[in-house]
């Protein structure tokens, strides 16, 4: 049975995972025959992933606090007292500098210890870089699109599961009237999500529906059919 992924797709989750990795790593160096400089290399990357993450987080509720703190301030109501104004936040030195690509590094090295003659289930497991098993069923796989506009285009966003790709259809409607036009083969996406760019010049209704591939086969079920007006 196919196993799903390793690594979370929530940061919150990723943070618990990449702690784990890091601090396991040391523990099995040996026995895969790890260089001191390819621990190393986990630990920056690790702590870079929680700097930057906290960074996030933290300037998400410094953003929320102010936004409160203006509105208060806008709407009142009359007579109450503002309180204390947000404050800046208290900001640390930044780790070691890395290069972009955390996950593409954990993953060659984990799959590099998997392959291993020294590896078993038992260490895949306390490093986390068993998958859970996956009983998902090509026949009835259904994707379920969500759009969301961004910079101009419309980001369909979608899940993979155990498929390869995503075929995406488009259909395009005037807001002043006329025919649909046809069905018409968007992209075929091989990693979510996937950033429509094409140019509008009028108002108009964009309908997207999607259906996975599987070793370069259509399988399952077409998505339901979700549209945004655009323009």
């Amino acid at each position: 049975m196919a196993k799903k992924s390793y690594i979370p797709n929530k940061d919150a989750d990723l943070i618990l995972w990449l702690n784990n990795f890091n601090a396991k790593i040391p523990l099995h160096a040996a026995t895969f025959g790890l260089t001191a400089a390819q621990v190393a290399s986990v630990n920056n990357d690790t702590m870079n992933w929680n700097y930057w993450i906290t960074q996030v987080f933290t300037f998400k509720d410094e953003s929320n606090e102010r936004v409160a703190y203006k509105e208060l301030l806008l709407m009142g109501p009359i007579g109450v007292p503002a309180g204390t104004p947000p404050t800046a936040p208290v900001i640390l030195p930044p780790p070691v500098a890395i290069l972009p690509g955390i996950i593409p590094r954990i993953r060659i090295l984990a799959q590099f210890i998997k392959n291993h003659p020294n590896y078993s289930v038992v260490i895949g497991q306390d490093l986390g870089i068993e998958g859970p098993e996956d009983s998902t069923v090509p026949a009835t796989m259904k994707p379920i699109l969500t759009l969301v506009p961004q910079g101009g285009g419309v980001n369909v966003k979608w899940t993979k599961s155990i498929a390869d790709a995503l075929r995406i259809e488009k259909q395009i409607v005037s807001t002043g009237g006329g025919l649909p036009t046809p069905w018409a083969l968007l992209a075929i996406d091989t990693e979510p999500d996937y950033l429509d760019t094409s140019p509008v010049t009028a108002p108009q209704t964009w309908y997207y529906r999607a259906i996975y591939i599987i070793n370069d086969t259509m399988v399952g079920l077409w998505s339901d059919v979700s549209q945004i007006s655009v323009g």
